[in-house]
């Protein structure tokens, strides 16, 4: 059985628009017991742990609005939560960014987002497949900018940094580009 229980808080800043919230995630589920993976004789059978939590607190906030139109503008999001980190194999995560409409003069339909995110791979993960497989936390940046060509007619390009949870391989960069046509 798996409860999750939320609780979002809608505000108004200095006038502008943002909410505020905070959830909690809490499973009886068995999950294998990530401080026990490698077996130590052939017939042995991998423990598992019973029950798993998760705890989160997110934002969203406009410093930016249009005063013609409440749809457009930009603002700041972030996230932070805490987990039990066996079972789960993160034990915490953090995302913050900004984005919104362009604030390019005459892009008003242009979009845009940036932010950085971290993940704390589990310690009793990473203490059990040392041996075999490095892990370490995994963190990473991602920057696009979507193009209001026409009504209809959208181009992104997209540029992610991504320093992977395998220690054994190197640091990655992905470039992407995407359109978007609505009939």
């Amino acid at each position: 059985m798996t409860n999750l229980a939320a609780l979002t808080l809608k505000t108004t800043l200095a006038g502008l628009p943002g909410s505020y919230g905070i959830k909690g995630i809490y499973s009886t589920r068995e999950g294998a017991d990530l401080s026990q993976l490698i077996p130590s004789a052939i017939n042995d059978v991998p423990n598992t742990k019973h029950g798993s939590w998760y705890v989160g607190l997110s934002m969203q906030q406009y410093p930016v609005q249009d005063p013609s139109n409440s749809a457009r503008g930009w603002g700041v999001f972030a996230e932070i939560a805490k987990a039990d980190g066996n079972p789960n194999t993160l034990e915490w995560s953090t995302y913050v960014g900004v984005g919104g409409n362009s604030l390019i003069p005459g892009r008003p339909a242009d979009r845009f987002g940036l932010a950085y995110f971290r993940y704390g791979v589990s310690n009793d993960l990473k203490t059990e497949l040392a041996p075999v497989f490095h892990l370490r936390d995994e963190s990473g940046v991602e920057i696009f900018y979507n193009v209001a060509v026409t009504p209809w007619f959208r181009i992104t390009g997209d540029l992610q940094f991504i320093r992977p949870a395998s220690g054994d391989f190197s640091d990655s960069i992905y470039v992407g580009f995407g359109t978007y046509v609505r009939f």
